[in-house]
């Protein structure tokens, strides 16, 4: 793996030990939370002195995009072979629900290259926008376009 995707498998691994950890949990369906000023209302357990327990990871391409978790699921971006590719996990096991993928070049543009944006979930629908600014909204069952 790249180190950009390393960086981000380890980030989707922690943040999927705290969804699996508070999986009734209240909701973080965009960036910096329900709020948007990057603070949780919850708490979590103390580790233990080995650190918090690996749970699951995944590679979702290279990027800069964070998570937002809603109902259980996951939601994130990533670029793979010239795609750009929306994510759907089970927050708690990790397990691919659905993808959708649509072209986009790599191209490092202000950073190495890949989606730099987190998508937003409200409605029973997802919105991403990508680095060259193609708009999405997707269906958060499916994945199907809207």
């Amino acid at each position: 793996m790249k180190p950009d995707r390393v960086q981000l498998a380890a980030l989707l691994a922690l943040l999927g030990l705290f969804a699996s950890e508070c999986a009734m949990a209240m909701d973080w369906p965009q960036w910096r939370g329900p709020n948007r000023n990057g603070i949780s209302s919850e708490t979590i357990p103390p580790f233990s002195p080995e650190g918090p327990k690996l749970i699951w990871t995944a590679a979702v391409g290279a990027g800069f995009s964070s998570c937002a978790i809603t109902g259980g699921r996951l939601y994130t971006m990533g670029n793979a072979n010239e795609q750009d590719i929306i994510w759907c996990l089970d927050a708690a096991t990790g397990r691919d629900i659905w993808r959708h993928s649509y072209p986009a070049r790599l191209d490092p543009q202000y950073y190495e290259g890949g989606p730099g944006a987190t998508p937003t979930v409200a409605d029973a629908k997802v919105f991403t926008i990508n680095k060259w600014g193609k708009v999405l909204c997707l269906d958060t069952a499916k994945g199907s376009v809207v």
